[in-house]
């Protein structure tokens, strides 16, 4: 049985929505946190991500770990903000193959369809 909602008590389906969408700007602000500084790498490694995904028809954070690794002092999170605006799409999830990824699911990018 659920707990009955109060007066000023959003319903679930608002409750759930809000924290999606605190989560999303929590994620956004440590991205942009972590991006600070590294504009450089950060082209260079949106720049090879376009490539790859117009050669190999899709891109994953691991071609970028591959072809563009951190640079050193960078923290983890910043491959994170690569794919933020590089105009690739979402396309799927695979497992990555880098062994500190411990297995965990990665996005699939490739270039939007035309």
């Amino acid at each position: 049985m659920s707990p009955q909602l109060g007066l000023f008590d959003p319903p679930p389906a608002t409750a759930r929505l809000n924290r999606r969408q605190e989560g999303r700007k929590r994620r956004d602000e440590g991205l942009q946190a972590v991006s600070q500084g590294w504009d450089a790498w950060l082209a260079q490694a949106r720049a090879v991500a376009r490539r790859v995904a117009q050669e190999r028809g899709k891109v994953t954070s691991d071609d970028i770990h591959t072809l563009c690794p951190l640079p050193e002092g960078a923290h983890h999170n910043l491959m994170g903000a690569v794919f933020k605006t590089t105009g690739l799409v979402q396309i799927g999830w695979t497992q990555t193959e880098r062994p500190e990824g411990h297995g965990r699911v990665i996005r699939v990018y490739a270039h939007p369809p035309a």
